[in-house]
């Protein structure tokens, strides 16, 4: 199950909570079957919508799975695209959409139809939201901007979406295990999505691969101890990644300050929220990655299955806060 976005703070246009579950049904099935109230279909025009809507001013970008959500503003400059990737770029946000796996979109306004979208809401074939772009105000998501994507299809319908068998988990041949490990020797930016020209293994079991040297579990209050530290690490600049498989999000920034409240954990600053579900995660790793600017040094937090619910990095620079946790973090786990 889906992340909620109705854990966060309403905003002056949120759209009505929708807590379809308990109706047997998904997000995606409970707004088809509101089309023409207060939500419209959109064409899987995914790349050229995104686009149109890269330099918009007053929206949020908002990323879930199933453990965790992260939410920043829309804040685009740059893209670029290969095959059926959208990459989007801006002074502290990157986002990876995976159009292969978008399956439908809505736009929905607050209470009527007529009135402008104040969200846009995208979701996979069960139903699942990959990515959500709200409105601080509903102007900004006028129909002007957004009516060509309108689908002509506007019916109320509940579509069932029969769920896939769950995939099966693939070995890594010896082969595999070499070429992991080279790549991962590369100078790239830390990878949060599948490694290229490998199977679709769990992501702890690519850890697990590359040895302790580069990966290794750590204790599993690993992220408690790092929200109980997060005032040492007031003028670090740290990157937090949500990532599901139709979207990457990662947003870079100072300041954060944590907050618990029953079973959430929030880690945020005054643009930027991350909140995880601690029910969901199961195991925390430290990873290390060589990159152009030197070595990244990453908290990884992955549920029960061994997928990526959320990393948060930094450059792993001597003598910083955030080298100094994370390898008090690596001592202990090498001791145990």
């Amino acid at each position: 199950m889906t992340a909620s976005l109705n854990t966060r703070p309403q905003t002056v246009c949120t759209v009505p909570v929708i807590r379809p579950r308990y109706l047997g049904l998904s997000e995606a099935e409970f707004l088809a079957l509101s089309c023409g109230r207060h939500t419209r279909r959109l064409t899987p025009d995914w790349m050229p919508l995104l686009c149109r809507l890269r330099q918009a001013g007053g929206l949020r970008s908002i990323t879930a799975n199933a453990g965790a959500v992260l939410e920043q503003p829309w804040s685009v400059r740059e893209t670029g695209t290969v095959g059926n990737t959208l990459r989007l770029y801006g002074p502290q946000q990157e986002l990876e959409f995976h159009f292969d796996y978008w399956h439908c979109g809505f736009a929905v306004a607050p209470g009527s139809d007529e009135r402008p979208a104040a969200a846009l809401r995208f979701f996979d074939q069960r139903g699942d939201l990959l990515h959500s772009i709200e409105a601080e105000h509903t102007a900004l998501l006028g129909r002007a901007a957004i009516l060509p994507f309108y689908s002509g299809d506007q019916r109320r319908e509940q579509r069932l979406a029969p769920l896939p068998a769950p995939a099966s988990p693939q070995a890594l041949t010896p082969l595999d295990h070499e070429c992991l490990r080279l790549w991962w020797q590369l100078p790239l930016d830390f990878p949060a999505g599948p490694i290229p020209g490998l199977p679709a293994a769990s992501r702890n079991r690519l850890l697990a691969a590359l040895g302790t040297a580069h990966a290794r579990p750590v204790q599993p209050d690993a992220f408690l101890t790092l929200l109980d530290c997060i005032d040492a690490l007031d003028r670090e600049s740290l990157r937090l990644t949500v990532v599901n498989h139709g979207v990457v999000q990662r947003y870079r920034g100072r300041g954060f300050y944590a907050s618990r409240q029953g079973g959430s954990l929030r880690l945020r600053n005054e643009e930027c929220s991350l909140t995880l579900t601690a029910a969901a995660i199961a195991g925390n790793w430290l990873v290390r990655k060589p990159t152009r600017c030197g070595d990244c040094l990453a908290l990884e937090l992955h549920d029960a299955s061994g997928a990526l619910l959320a990393a948060i990095d930094a450059p792993a620079r001597q003598g910083t806060a955030w080298s100094t946790l994370l390898g008090a973090m690596e001592e202990e786990a090498a001791v145990l």
